[in-house]
């Protein structure tokens, strides 16, 4: 990979990582604002809605930063996108339907799977692709059969 490429995604996985941080130590500081009583807020619906948020947003951060190591193989470039695709989307979904409620049950429940679902797929395809590449190099090296 060229310099500025491993540039770009040295950025990239130190943003997600950042990210990841600052909501883990969100949601810590508002547990213990919680603990000591320094946590005034009239309705807790609030609360609850900020902490989902951050939750979502430390999944997708740590989610993005571990396929941002599977970025350097060209053979699954778009495997990567779609699967870091419906990630987002899961994310968006979940954030939407938390803060606007945009959705009835049912189609929310079809949306989460869907993405669920296309996500899962791809990325068992990474891993095959992962395991068929790794077993040809070993073959190649006369490391097996």
């Amino acid at each position: 990979m060229s310099d500025k490429k491993e540039d770009n995604l040295a950025k990239r996985r130190n943003f997600y990582a950042y990210g990841l941080l600052a909501c883990i130590l969100s949601i810590a500081a508002i547990g213990l604002a919680g603990v000591w009583g320094m946590l005034d807020i009239q309705d807790a619906s609030i609360t609850l809605k900020i902490l989902i948020t951050l939750v979502v947003l430390a999944c997708l951060s740590g989610f993005l930063y571990t396929l941002s190591f599977q970025q350097e193989e060209k053979n699954k470039q778009i495997l990567i996108y779609v699967s870091g695709a419906m990630g987002i989307a899961l994310s968006a979904s979940i954030l939407a339907q938390t803060w606007f409620d945009p959705f009835s049950d049912v189609i929310f429940g079809k949306l989460i799977f869907t993405f669920i679902v296309i996500g899962v797929i791809s990325a068992f395809v990474i891993a095959l692709f992962d395991d068929f590449f790794e077993n040809k190099k070993l073959k190649d090296d006369n490391y097996l059969d």
